[in-house]
């Protein structure tokens, strides 16, 4: 098992789980800001599907034992705090154009970190079977 990606994934769950109780103790939920909560859920979900995949790579990086695997761990963790960030801190300051701003950026991180990931898999798994 890979330290760094097992790493990156007990820090992106500890993040969410911080993120998740401060919101829940700090912040009530209005109708004035459902959207505002609708974009941490988002953000929540993305943080925590992200924290296992990078679970599941720190597992493969025994079996396949490739550097680029850290890579997109690398670009999984940062893809995923600038997305998730700025959608925790709007749920508590009450703005969300931090979220719109972020999102962008946070997701074309996210898309590069899967085609590395794929390339990855199919460069080590499917090219050595030709």
């Amino acid at each position: 098992m890979n330290r760094k990606l097992l790493f990156l994934g007990i820090n992106l769950s500890s993040i969410a789980l911080v993120a998740t109780s401060a919101i829940l103790f700090l912040t009530d939920a209005t109708s004035d800001n459902v959207s505002i909560y609708s974009n941490f859920q988002i953000a929540l979900q993305i943080n925590l599907f992200h924290a296992i995949v990078l679970f599941i790579l720190a597992l493969a990086k025994r079996k396949y034992n490739d550097k680029n695997l850290v890579n997109t761990g690398y670009i999984f963790t940062l893809s995923t705090l600038i997305l998730a960030l700025p959608a925790y801190i709007g749920v508590l300051t009450g703005n969300e154009i931090m979220f719109e701003l972020a999102s962008i950026s946070g997701l074309i991180g996210l898309i590069c970190g899967w085609i590395l990931l794929t390339k990855s898999f199919y460069d080590i798994y499917f090219a050595k079977r030709r």
